[in-house]
């Protein structure tokens, strides 16, 4: 059998190894030179006053949670408990009459004329 090459395909590559030297490199970075240090060092300062702010607050934070998760849940079983019934209860009162004169008519239909005049 032939074989062949895939389109593409490329022989790996001898692997190198490397010493500590060569990974680690010493970087001196000048604060006062460099802006992306004192945008770090102003993100650290709002953070820490942020945290700061939530662990002052957190009962307040945590109250307004959960009164936004009892109104939710009380809302949900309102609508499940008791406007559901309700409902269902006016479709019943509703559909009713039309279910008795449906069933009139169907009787009055089956009987002798003289008995219609009676009826």
């Amino acid at each position: 059998m032939a074989t062949y090459n895939k389109r593409g395909y490329k022989t790996p590559k001898e692997k190198v190894e490397k010493t500590e030297a060569d990974l680690v490199e010493e970087v001196v970075i000048d604060e006062k030179d460099s802006t992306t240090a004192g945008v770090f060092n102003s993100l650290d300062e709002t953070a820490s006053k942020t945290e700061e702010w939530v662990a002052k607050n957190q009962k307040y934070i945590f109250g307004i949670v959960a009164a936004i998760a009892l109104v939710t849940v009380s809302y949900l079983l309102y609508k499940k408990f008791i406007v559901e019934p309700k409902e269902a209860e006016e479709v019943k009162q509703v559909t009713q009459p039309k279910e008795e004169e449906d069933l009139s008519k169907k009787d009055t239909s089956k009987m002798t004329k003289k008995e219609r005049k009676q009826h």
